[in-house]
């Protein structure tokens, strides 16, 4: 199952990246020339919105499926550090040992790199509107209706979301890491009263 898991991990981090570009190429695409077809950019824009959207309702239940994943192996590695000696003293072989440090730096890696690739969308988009906005402003004349409707449009937030529940930010790591993390300590701390 963790080959899955990292297959899914590399894919999805790929689609972050590549959404990325997308983003980071529309306006040097769209919103230069002296002549901007707003109601072409804001075809174009709707699509790649739409697009990234059903992206989200299709993998965000596997992001889900990761997260608890990861969130497993954060708790290995807190019980390994905790019952390190129980851990070292018991019948594991080497082999053993070092196949679980393999699994737990993949998975870590790969959520960590998975997270910050989907985080990486939502400041994409606060910088395509920012050069939206820098864009119209320089025109140095009013807004017309395609105008504002476009702006009005870019405000839409779009965020990679762990099963429509919580959003992928900068701090969903560290969240997602300070709070299992938080718990394992807690639950050890309640087994080994005795």
């Amino acid at each position: 199952m963790t080959l899955q898991i990292s297959v899914f991990a590399i894919f999805y981090t790929v689609v972050c990246h590549h959404l990325i570009s997308v983003l980071k190429q529309f306006p040097s695409r769209n919103l230069t020339g002296g002549f901007i077809d707003y109601k072409k950019v804001l075809q174009c824009f709707n699509e790649l919105h739409m697009t990234v959207e059903s992206l989200d309702d299709e993998l965000s239940i596997f992001v889900l499926f990761l997260t608890m994943h990861a969130s497993y192996v954060v708790m290995l590695v807190v019980y390994f550090v905790l019952n390190h000696n129980d851990y070292f003293t018991s019948c594991w072989s080497c082999i053993d040992r070092l196949l679980r440090f393999l699994q737990i730096a993949d998975s870590s890696v790969l959520f960590a790199a998975m997270v910050v690739a989907a985080s990486l969308i939502a400041e994409a988009y606060k910088e395509l509107r920012a050069t939206v906005r820098r864009s119209i402003a320089s025109l140095d004349m009013e807004f017309s209706l395609k105008q504002q409707k476009f702006l009005m449009c870019t405000e839409k937030e779009a965020n990679f979301t762990m099963y429509k529940v919580i959003e992928i930010k900068r701090g969903f790591l560290l969240g997602v890491l300070g709070g299992v993390v938080t718990y394992m300590i807690l639950f050890d701390n309640i087994l080994n009263i005795k």
